[in-house]
């Protein structure tokens, strides 16, 4: 199997560290937003971070993916 020759270089991964020292610098985005890279096999990601500051893709960890992603029920808000 080939991998995607835009994924051959692996995207940078933000550690809940790093997300906490300044959070606003990062973004949640739809997989499918334009330009979004896809997974190694070809895919789509459903979402993917992103740096605003250096204006790139980024991977989160599964901590910060969570917090991200995290539904307040109590309050009906994400």
């Amino acid at each position: 199997m080939e991998l995607n020759s835009k994924n051959e270089e692996s995207l940078h991964k933000v550690t809940m560290e790093e997300y906490l020292v300044q959070p606003e610098k990062f973004e949640l985005r739809s997989g499918k937003s334009p330009n979004a890279p896809t997974c190694p096999y070809g895919n789509y990601y459903e979402w993917i971070g992103y740096d605003l500051e250096k204006e790139e893709y980024i991977r989160f960890t599964k901590s910060v993916f969570k917090k991200l992603t995290f539904f307040d029920k109590s309050r009906g808000q994400c």
